[in-house]
């Protein structure tokens, strides 16, 4: 991998999504579900990057701002639950992600049906991720073993 030198001006990727994470509040208090989206675009920025607790701060304002004023059923409502589930995984709290992932994957259910559409972009995500073509498996095996998810039409 080649290292990059850079110079006393230079700015990371990084720090510009910091500052503008840092400065949504402020910025975007007018307008919170333009607010909520931003958050929920930089949570999953931060998901991508590994980096959990940022991007479960994000999601779970994103969440509740989507949750007050979208209510439980709307369907961004339903992706920052996803998220937030997801995040709450990978940071080891499986009680409480898993809560979270089965209330989405039920709520989504209902709201949407069991269309194709859910099975394939909605669906995957909300099932635990020890489960993840695996049904029947328990997270215990699936953290030791850690399977990489398959998806499952």
């Amino acid at each position: 991998m080649a290292s990059v030198m850079l110079g006393p001006n230079s700015v990371t990727a990084r720090e510009i999504l910091d500052k503008a994470s840092n400065d949504m509040g402020s910025g975007l208090a007018k307008d919170p579900e333009v607010q909520a989206q931003m958050m929920q675009v930089m949570a999953n920025t931060y998901t991508n990057l590994g980096l959990y607790a940022r991007a479960h701060g994000l999601t779970k304002s994103a969440f509740d701002t989507r949750m007050a004023r979208l209510g439980p059923n709307d369907p961004k409502t339903l992706e920052s639950m996803s998220l937030l589930g997801w995040i709450l995984d990978r940071q080891g709290h499986y009680d409480e992600a898993e809560k979270l992932e089965r209330q989405a994957l039920a709520d989504k259910r209902r709201v949407f049906g069991a269309t194709p559409h859910l099975r394939l972009t909605q669906g995957i995500n909300c099932l635990p991720p020890w489960q993840h073509g695996k049904i029947g498996t328990t997270r215990r095996d699936w953290h030791e073993t850690r399977p990489r998810p398959a998806l499952v039409v």
